[in-house]
């Protein structure tokens, strides 16, 4: 009985004798532990706001990537000749271009990757995601492909098989014309389906590109920047 006396009173004697904190020293200790929270809150806003400029950069780098690479093949349309004959004559001949609402095909000689000269499809494919459209940009080597030859690998798919790229997506009412002289008339116009014909060798000097995107009616413009066309129409465009 005496010894738990004893004890209780020596544990009374501790309590008495330990100190605790002060309310200064919780006040500095919160303050401390409030201005790291705060140093690590800006630090880490700062490094998203990085790593989203970088995201946009590389977004935008894309974009003007996709911009050159597309303007960069129209600009650099060839005369191609192609005959829809197997049995050839000099008035079988005419370069190669189709121009329809659904696609746009031509021989270029600068390709995205490479040095050949490629033959181009620009086309439109449905997008499996949404209840829209995707227009794709597809080339493969042209060689010495006939006419024949470049309608089998569209038919077949096989133009799939080369380099390709998204020009855009998500888009509705897509449209492809080219600016080109009829035949009979010898006039320049916009027109939405153009094919060369054996004696009619003038290219067409320009190609549009219509769609619809967030209920707006946008367009690309391209240039053809080949020989016969600078002296066919010099007040075209």
């Amino acid at each position: 009985m005496c010894s738990d006396i004893k004890k209780n009173t020596r544990f009374l004697t501790w309590i008495k004798g330990s100190k605790g904190y002060t309310l200064i020293e919780a006040v500095v200790a919160v303050a401390i532990f409030s201005a790291m929270m705060m140093l690590a809150m800006a630090a880490l806003n700062q490094g998203f706001k990085q790593y989203k400029a970088v995201m946009e950069e590389g977004v935008n780098f894309w974009k003007i990537a996709r911009s050159y690479w597309l303007h960069k093949s129209v600009s650099g349309v060839v005369y191609y000749y192609v005959s829809d004959e197997k049995r050839l004559s000099w008035n079988t001949w005419r370069p190669y271009i189709v121009c329809r609402p659904d696609l746009l095909s031509y021989v270029s000689n600068t390709p995205m990757a490479g040095e050949l000269p490629v033959v181009v499809w620009i086309v439109t494919e449905k997008n499996s995601a949404k209840d829209a459209l995707n227009l794709m940009y597809y080339e493969l080597p042209v060689y010495t492909k006939n006419m024949e030859d470049i309608k089998q690998e569209f038919i077949s798919g096989a133009y799939k098989n080369g380099n390709s790229f998204s020009i855009v997506e998500d888009v509705t009412d897509v449209t492809m014309e080219c600016y080109a002289m009829d035949s009979l008339t010898k006039l320049w116009s916009w027109v939405q389906k153009y094919e060369t014909k054996p004696g009619v060798t003038i290219l067409p000097s320009a190609v549009r590109i219509n769609y619809r995107k967030h209920n707006k009616n946008e367009s690309i413009f391209f240039n053809i920047r080949v020989n016969g066309t600078f002296h066919s129409d010099p007040n075209v465009i």
